[in-house]
């Protein structure tokens, strides 16, 4: 039974391996999604930087100033 278990896991995954690669546009269109994709991935790295060092920078100013400073707190809510 173990045997007829591995053979149908690997029957599945033998299947699914044409959906592994998804083929790419060629030409024009192939060279712009590729650097829109580009641009998405830099401003989706640069939002994270950003709420990390927001979220940073609250905590921060609380432990160490005597006031918190509240537009830290709106933003990392947004």
């Amino acid at each position: 039974m173990d045997s007829h278990l591995r053979t149908a896991e690997q029957e599945a995954l033998d299947q699914l391996d044409p959906l592994s690669s998804v083929p790419t546009f060629q030409g024009v269109v192939g060279r712009l999604i590729g650097w829109v994709d580009t641009l998405f991935t830099a401003l989706a790295v640069l939002a994270l930087v950003a709420i990390a060092g927001t979220v940073l920078l609250q905590i921060a100013a609380r432990l160490f100033l005597p006031f918190s400073i509240s537009w830290t707190e709106e933003l990392s809510r947004y």
